[in-house]
């Protein structure tokens, strides 16, 4: 649904319908995805090497995610409660990774 408003809306009508934030808004979604995945592959008990490794790709799509939540941040587009929410999610995953393990 977001790809096809940023594919089809070539002028958007606010900032939080710009192009750029609806490509972060995907990229959240698409972390919080492979987050649920792997929560899932922890409670099935599936190998470690899976679990870690899905762990640590959800780990860096958040970090990455939180480099471009304080650019918008900066820009007034987001508020500070952005940056702070990917940034638990960040050490929560990371410690349940370890919890993991």
């Amino acid at each position: 649904m977001l790809t096809y408003i940023n594919e089809n809306f070539l002028h958007a009508p606010s900032t939080d319908l710009s192009r750029d934030v609806v490509k972060f808004l995907v990229n959240i979604i698409l972390a919080q995805a492979t987050e649920v995945f792997f929560e899932k592959c922890t409670d099935e008990k599936k190998g470690n090497a899976l679990v870690s490794k899905v762990g640590a790709q959800a780990a860096f799509m958040y970090n990455s995610l939180s480099e471009e939540v304080k650019e918008f941040m900066g820009k007034g587009i987001f508020d500070r409660n952005w940056v702070t929410l990917i940034q638990v999610c960040i050490i929560l995953l990371l410690y349940s990774i370890y919890l993991s393990l």
